[in-house]
């Protein structure tokens, strides 16, 4: 097309919109943003996930907690290792570096720095900085650890996350004694309990199990 001087002279104006990369989602969320414009007064439709009978537990009882190392940047390279900072999305996860892990996988990590509280299920040999504290959960009190049971630790730690913030960070020795309230059985973790509310979520059923 010949432009002319009464044309738009920017290019964006002749850039065909991309349809290939259309998603539900997309609508799903005009159509969610819509009904909460046209009825303001009304509450989601979700259920809320009954707790009163959820027993309390101190970190320090669930989790062994070790903090990360600082690193130098200048001395990273491409690598296979998942580095993991303080950040709140991506999983925690920066870049893949040459380091060697530092934890095995099938364990939490927490920020306690930065995005104060964000906490991720990490499934694969890890790298943290020293912005991150790191939950591997005690065999004492899990017979058994998964993916659905990490995710639904990560989602109640979350909880937590108003406490904190940069004036007051969740360090290792708050951490140990903030209480976490789960479903119990007998006095016991009940992971089962867990597995079956995980799994009756949305997207619940493509987790694994133990």
């Amino acid at each position: 097309q010949e432009i002319t001087h009464e044309d738009e002279w920017c290019a964006e104006a002749y850039i065909e919109t991309d349809y290939e990369n259309v998603h539900e989602l997309d609508f799903e969320e005009t159509i969610k943003s819509y009904l909460e414009f046209k009825h303001p007064e009304e509450e989601p439709e979700t259920k809320k996930v009954k707790t009163s009978d959820w027993k309390e537990f101190t970190y320090d009882e669930l989790f062994e907690i070790k903090r990360g190392l600082r690193v130098v940047n200048r001395d990273l390279e491409s690598g296979e290792t998942p580095l993991i900072r303080c950040i709140k999305d991506n999983n925690g996860v920066v870049d893949y570096v040459n380091l060697q892990p530092l934890f095995e996988g099938n364990k939490i990590s927490v920020n306690y720095n930065g995005s104060v509280g964000e906490a991720f299920y990490q499934p694969e040999p890890f790298f943290p900085t020293d912005d991150v504290l790191v939950l591997s959960p005690r065999e004492e009190m899990f017979e058994y650890f998964n993916e659905k049971i990490g995710l639904y630790l990560c989602t109640v730690i979350k909880l937590e996350r108003f406490r904190f913030h940069y004036s007051r960070k969740w360090n290792m020795e708050r951490m140990r004694k903030t209480v976490m309230k789960l479903p119990s059985k007998n006095g016991d973790l009940d992971l089962q309990k867990i597995e079956d509310l995980m799994s009756g979520f949305r997207f619940g059923d493509q987790l694994e199990n133990a």
